[in-house]
């Protein structure tokens, strides 16, 4: 130990206070203000990205993890693929959201989960670049 700190501890202490100094000596041309990165999205139309999640649940004793991939097809189509503790799959496309897990499907509108609607019109908005 090195005054009370782990050698792990201690150099995980360097590598963050360098990532620190390397993001403050970023030039400011790196810099996106709100208008250019909404713009950045509004010319993609479709993207897709692994993900990685890791949900807490009072009475586990540890995490509940899971990944997969998400995809976007613009101006309205949301995949969510999990492949990972096991595949299943939630869809949006327009105003239909389609479940599958293990062989079984159920399919339902927006229009009848309000809370949900306003989670997917702000995620597919912000992905079609749309400000306000």
């Amino acid at each position: 130990m090195i005054s009370g700190l782990k050698i792990t501890e201690l150099r995980r202490l360097q590598r963050r206070t360098v990532l620190l100094a390397l993001l403050f000596a970023a030039p400011a041309a790196w810099a996106f203000d709100l208008p250019e990165l909404m713009g950045l999205l509004g010319r993609q139309q479709h993207g897709e990205a692994t993900f990685v999640e890791q949900r807490f649940v009072r009475g586990l004793e540890g995490p509940l993890d899971s990944a997969g991939t998400l995809s976007f097809q613009a101006p309205d189509k949301l995949v969510r693929r999990t492949l990972t503790p096991r595949p299943e799959t939630m869809s949006v496309d327009g105003n239909v959201l389609v479940l599958s897990r293990g062989g079984r499907t159920r399919t339902l509108t927006l229009d009848s989960m309000p809370e949900l609607s306003g989670m997917v019109d702000a995620l597919r908005g912000t992905l079609a670049g749309n400000s306000l």
